[in-house]
């Protein structure tokens, strides 16, 4: 029977009556940002959080049973400008490899180590795509992306394959890889180290300070799989779309995410304590 108006989107009504289970526990809320919390945008700096957004994830960035987590391909510096937040919740940037949150931080070393080898790979990939229109390459510092979301099928194709192209050689030699995603390719040092990673290292920190903790996942890209995968035991698993995922729930669009933030923040609060107590290492 089709819902009214007024009634959440098919799946958000299931994955708060999961996160609520008994025992009572402490939320561990995790988000991608592009194509979750934002819809998609033609460039990444198109990408705007609404206002209403904002204001839901700082309610439950003020909960005290609930522990936030952004969690984003983009820089860190970058989407903690994009979700406007400054207080109360965890950052991770650049695939997870960058991560702020309470009193704790970490930025794996081969970001470091990668970047004078990404910044020549970059100047050569831009100069080979500057006359095909519709394509970006975006420079991350760490990291760079070949975005072809605006360009046509054939030049999409065209300019993904001018980038593998000039990197293979580098990405056999055990330098960098090659990640796809949505509409884009982005050129990373070669770490072992994925959202996946990022997601434990936060579960870590949040389960310290608090007897049980349910954690969440939220994300729509094929990065956010390697998160679903993290997850500890009793875990939630959203995908924001259409495409096959291990998740166990699904959500159609970033509309139905705000909703799913509209319905969290209205839970009666089951659990006290922050999570945001970090131990003393850094790494």
């Amino acid at each position: 029977m089709p819902h009214g108006p007024s009634a959440p989107p098919v799946g958000v009504t299931a994955i708060v009556s999961a996160l609520q289970d008994a025992p009572a526990a402490h939320l561990l809320l995790m988000f991608d940002f592009d194509g979750t919390l934002v819809e998609l945008a033609p460039t990444p700096l198109a990408a705007v959080l609404p206002a209403g957004r904002r204001e839901l994830l700082a309610g439950l960035a003020s909960r005290p049973d609930v522990t936030l987590a952004i969690v984003s391909g983009r820089r860190l510096a970058d989407v903690r400008s994009k979700v406007g937040i400054e207080e109360g919740l965890y950052y991770a940037g650049t695939h997870g490899m960058e991560i702020e949150g309470g009193d704790a931080s970490f930025v794996h070393e081969g970001l470091r180590h990668g970047r004078p080898g990404i910044a020549s790979l970059r100047a050569r990939a831009a100069a080979a795509v500057a006359d095909l229109a519709g394509v970006v390459v975006e420079d991350k510092e760490y990291s760079f992306v070949l975005h072809t979301r605006q360009a046509a099928a054939p030049t999409k194709a065209e300019a993904t394959r001018a980038v593998t192209e000039i990197v293979r050689p580098v990405e056999l030699a055990g330098v960098v890889r090659l990640q796809p995603g949505s509409e884009m390719l982005e050129v990373l040092p070669s770490v072992s180290w994925n959202k996946g990673d990022a997601v434990r290292w936060i579960a870590r920190r949040v389960s310290a300070p608090h007897r049980a903790v349910r954690a969440m996942y939220v994300g729509d890209d094929v990065t956010d799989e390697d998160a679903f995968a993290a997850l500890p035991p009793g875990g939630i698993g959203v995908v924001v779309g259409t495409r096959p995922s291990i998740a166990g729930f699904r959500l159609a669009d970033p509309p139905a995410v705000e909703a799913l933030l509209r319905m969290l923040v209205a839970m009666p609060t089951r659990a006290p304590g922050s999570g945001l107590q970090a131990p003393a290492e850094s790494s």
